[in-house]
């Protein structure tokens, strides 16, 4: 990876963390349910067809972050399998960091979710854990199929099909009504700030212990 590389995923990262430290400090610290959130939530939650909620619940749960976990964990034994033991452990570490750092998240600023929904959710609202976890583990997919894939244009499939799950996903979490806008924004920039991180201690350290 060039400098140049590095240095943009150093701005990304700081980036994502001005982003993330103003959501916390929106959301958490002064209490508010910001405007944007609300008017998402009372015009377009409500005007989404119910009938579709079988659906919905169907693919947030796939990208439930246990599930995801486990998936993660049999990537991690198909890539060591594969004598990836390197990108193995930087995959595993991101959505190991991922799932704690929400986790953390949310034991610390305790947001409550949006008063009613289209499915059962249990625990505080920010960050969306669906969309952190989520993410890290796209972005990580994207990050290895670019170090990996050599043909252009089946990269830029991949990224894009990453690009699009991340959306979908944390689309299911505004449609059931489980989670505010903000959450889920606050999930997304979690999961690039993680997954930043991660590059860049790949960029600079030529060893890991194993």
């Amino acid at each position: 990876m060039t400098k140049k590389e590095i240095n943009k995923f150093i701005i990304i990262n700081i980036l994502s963390a001005v982003g993330i430290v103003f959501l916390v400090v929106y959301r958490a610290v002064l209490g508010a349910v910001p405007s944007l959130d609300l008017y998402i939530y009372q015009n377009f939650f409500y005007f989404f067809d119910s009938s579709m909620a079988p659906i919905i619940v169907a693919i947030t749960n796939v990208a439930h972050p246990l599930v995801i976990l486990l998936i993660s964990l049999i990537i991690y034994i198909a890539l060591v399998a594969k004598k990836y033991r390197r990108d193995a452990f930087l995959f595993l570490a991101a959505v190991l960091i991922g799932f704690l750092s929400y986790t953390a998240m949310k034991l610390i600023f305790h947001v409550a979710r949006p008063p009613y929904g289209l499915a059962e959710a249990s625990g505080w609202s920010f960050p969306s854990g669906h969309a952190s976890i989520s993410a890290v583990f796209f972005l990580m997919l994207a990050y290895l199929v670019d170090k990996h894939v050599l043909n252009s244009r089946r990269r830029l499939f991949y990224n894009i099909l990453f690009g699009i799950a991340i959306i979908v996903v944390s689309f299911t979490r505004i449609y059931l009504g489980v989670h505010w806008t903000s959450d889920i924004l606050g999930g997304i920039l979690l999961g690039v700030w993680v997954t930043t991180l991660v590059i860049i201690f790949d960029s600079y350290r030529s060893r890991i212990p194993w």
